[in-house]
């Protein structure tokens, strides 16, 4: 009789070593399953069972997701604060549809956390603070997705959203009629904060200086397919936007109808921005830099169009003290000073010596390009294969192929592309007339290659070659062979099936 005590329940070490391995997987689905939660949001109140409070404090895994079964206004009691190693994901139903307000009282958010956190699909409100009105951010891991700031106030800076040394992503989102005491009306990024900030609006903020946004010391967004209209500033500096000791990238935005005393639509101080594919239009500065003013700064601009901006010193752009920027393949257009002389399309102070190549100045309503000495030497800047009217090419310039022709500039209008163009009409004595030697774009403002035609153009605008061989005489020679085998087909089949 055999002891039941000599039988195992695994006859084999296989099966064995199968089942703790399955064991093992099944518990860490398990564990992972129970960290993933959904919070739902069923009350407008705040601070309650149901509550947006009440849920933050609740979720804690990048994986847990606040959503809600509301619409309306959440008016807080005090700021929502997402700290320490918390992180979740918190899905508004839109906008439009679910508001977070501070009342006028309380910042909305303080996210300091070390985590990750996504907000997307509501709108910020009447958040107050000393600083970040609408959210004070030092976190790296925040997303903000289709997000709406509006109407937050901050007494000193960043009245929509503050950065501090950190770099969130910001997409899709509207910084709208926001005030700063001080500065960044809309966002403020501070000591080392380079968010990148896609596909976002700017309007009507309001602050000391960067009505739309100010990044300073050593912060550098990238800002792409952005738009700054209509931000005003009380003191001094940068109607769009104002960089100090900062360089973002600039890539695909319109600047139109910002103020200020000094850089309508940009002010940069110490700064070295790439800006590219950019149009300044209708900005005004009551004294330097219509469109852009730069102080001992040499941003490099390429792809640009200035159009219509006005200043008493540089209707389009303002150079000052030790300013040298990089122009190239940029057109001036209907810019204007309030100066008989004072360069309505670009004036340059005081030992600014910018490189501008491949450029038109037209249609100005004085001197296209001026040099002044008002207190630290004189300005040459150097000017290659440039179309400029009236040969207004400034005292003591370095020049080289200066066309005085008509561009037959058209109206700054939709072309395609991302941001607005002055097209180069039938005729321009810009077409193929531009170099290519040296860092010339490989592309226009809209992104169509370069050259098209037996050179570059001069100018943002590339004309494309079937406008220039007039509408394309050339497709009928690769059409008509398609065509011809296409009616080959029928034929082809019928002789078969007679077979």
């Amino acid at each position: 009789m055999k002891s039941s005590c000599s039988r195992t329940p695994f006859p084999h070490s296989i099966s064995f070593t199968s089942f703790v391995f399955l064991l093992a997987l099944l518990s860490s689905f398990w564990v992972t399953a129970g960290y993933a939660e959904t919070f739902m949001v069923t009350t407008l109140s705040d601070d309650v069972p149901g509550s947006l409070r009440t849920a933050i404090a609740s979720a804690d895994s990048y994986d847990d997701e606040i959503s809600f079964a509301v619409t309306g206004t959440i008016t807080l009691n005090s700021t929502l604060e997402i700290n320490g190693d918390k992180s979740m994901k918190i899905q508004g139903p839109g906008a439009d549809l679910l508001t977070i307000s501070g009342g006028g009282k309380f910042r909305v958010f303080s996210i300091k956390t070390t985590a990750s956190v996504d907000i997307s699909g509501i709108s910020i409100e009447s958040g107050y603070a000393y600083h970040g009105g609408g959210i004070l951010n030092e976190s790296d891991g925040l997303t903000l997705i289709k997000c709406d700031f509006s109407s937050n106030n901050a007494t000193l800076y960043g009245g929509g959203m503050r950065n501090l040394n950190s770099s969130p992503v910001v997409t899709n989102c509207t910084f709208s009629s926001n005030s700063a005491g001080k500065g960044g009306g809309g966002l403020f990024n501070f000591s080392s904060s380079s968010p990148i900030v896609t596909n976002c609006t700017f309007s009507s903020n309001t602050a000391g200086q960067g009505g739309g946004m100010y990044n300073y010391i050593n912060s550098s967004p990238t800002v792409t397919n952005c738009t700054f209209e209509g931000n005003t500033v009380s003191d001094d500096y940068g109607g769009g936007m104002y960089n100090n000791v900062s360089s973002p990238d600039i890539i695909n935005c319109t600047f139109s109808e910002n103020t200020a005393d000094y850089g309508g639509g940009m002010y940069n101080s110490t700064s070295s921005p790439d800006i590219a594919n950019c149009t300044f239009n209708g900005n005004v500065a009551e004294l330097f830099g219509g469109g852009i003013g730069n102080y001992n700064s040499s941003p490099e601009v390429a792809n640009c169009t200035f159009f219509g901006n006005d200043a008493e010193n540089g209707g389009g752009m303002d150079n000052e003290q030790y300013s040298s920027p990089i122009v190239t393949n940029c057109t001036f257009r209907g810019n204007s000073t309030g100066a008989s002389k004072g360069g309505d399309g670009m004036c340059n102070f005081d030992n600014s010596n910018p490189t501008v190549t491949n450029c038109i100045f037209w249609d100005e309503s004085g001197y296209e390009i001026d040099n002044l000495y008002l207190v630290d030497g004189t300005s040459i800047p150097t000017l290659s294969f440039c179309v400029v009217q009236n040969n207004d090419v400034g005292g003591g310039s370095n020049l080289d192929n200066i066309i005085t022709a008509d561009p037959m500039l058209e109206p700054l209008a939709d072309n395609g592309g991302p941001t607005w163009t002055c097209a180069l009409g039938e005729g321009s004595s810009a077409i193929d007339e531009g170099t290519d030697s040296g860092s010339i774009p490989n592309a226009d403002q809209r992104g169509i290659e370069r050259p098209q035609g037996a050179g570059y153009d001069i100018g943002a605008y590339e004309v494309e070659q079937s406008v220039i061989d007039g509408g394309g005489g050339g497709c009928s020679i690769s059409v008509l062979p398609v065509m011809g085998l296409l009616l080959m087909i029928p034929v082809i089949f019928l002789s078969r099936k007679m077979k």
